[in-house]
């Protein structure tokens, strides 16, 4: 089977660039601005740290995006849900960890500062300027309670006898094999995705995890939409794996068992 593409592979546009470009500037002048102010006084350039920190993680994850992955056999297992067992493949670690960088980095070092505003002036313009500080730590302090609860999570796409089960960082999605259709490669700006189409459009069972942070992409159309960039491995074999399994429903009785793995090409098994 040709398993060409007719997307262009992950690539940076010129919006990408610039933004990285800007972002990396922006970085390094808050790392300067820390070492400056570290000399003058240590526990403030803490601040100008964390966002040279942020910034720089922000600047990695859009750089990892749109690089080719490395397809480690550990990125495609053999799992177990609901009680059925069935084929894994998993969402980019390192994306995922720079996420919980981004979040938290932020979430402390501004609960840190709306505590030292309260403290340091206890009455007047001091209360209320911890006011802001002390929401954003509320905001990102719930992305953090949310992966702590299971809610928001790495994600993962569970191919089984049953169906395709897409787990996204802040959603479900259940496509039944005998409601697909057919496999679609398109490009949405720099990104690839893949959209598995769904008939009839009930049979697509879809819910969010958390009613806050849903950062998963949701088409209003009846498709099961895979963002190859967030993926841990090559989007020419995912797509390959997809389709062979959404053309040949005899084989699918091997999901959830070593043969299936060796379906991926690519991951030196």
């Amino acid at each position: 089977m040709d398993t060409s593409f007719p997307w262009t592979t992950r690539r940076a546009g010129r919006r990408q660039v610039l933004s990285a470009l800007g972002l990396g500037l922006l970085s390094a002048v808050a790392l300067v601005v820390a070492l400056v102010v570290a000399r003058e006084s240590p526990p403030r350039a803490v601040y100008p740290l964390a966002v040279a920190v942020t910034f720089g993680a922000v600047l990695r994850y859009g750089w990892v995006s749109h690089v080719a992955p490395q397809n480690r056999p550990a990125d495609a297992r053999l799992v177990e849900r609901d009680g059925r067992p069935g084929t894994q493949l998993r969402y980019s670690g390192t994306q995922w960890r720079l996420l919980l960088v981004v979040t938290s980095v932020p979430a402390v070092v501004l609960a840190v500062g709306a505590v030292d505003l309260a403290v340091t002036r206890p009455t007047g313009d001091g209360m209320g300027a911890s006011v802001l500080p002390a929401l954003g730590a509320l905001l990102f302090g719930w992305f953090l309670l949310a992966v702590a609860r299971g809610r928001i999570v790495r994600g993962e796409i569970v191919l089984d006898r049953a169906g395709i089960r897409q787990r996204g960082r802040a959603g479900e999605v259940f496509l039944p094999w005998t409601a697909v259709t057919a496999v679609a490669a398109v490009q949405a700006g720099p990104a690839p995705h893949l959209l598995i189409g769904c008939s009839p459009a009930g049979a697509l069972e879809r819910r969010w995890t958390t009613w806050f942070w849903r950062i998963d992409r949701r088409l209003d159309e009846p498709v099961l939409d895979i963002d190859c960039t967030l993926l841990a491995l090559d989007q020419d074999a995912v797509r390959a794996f997809l389709t062979h399994y959404v053309e040949h429903p005899e084989d699918r009785a091997e999901l959830g068992t070593s043969a299936s793995l060796g379906r991926l090409p690519g991951l030196g098994r």
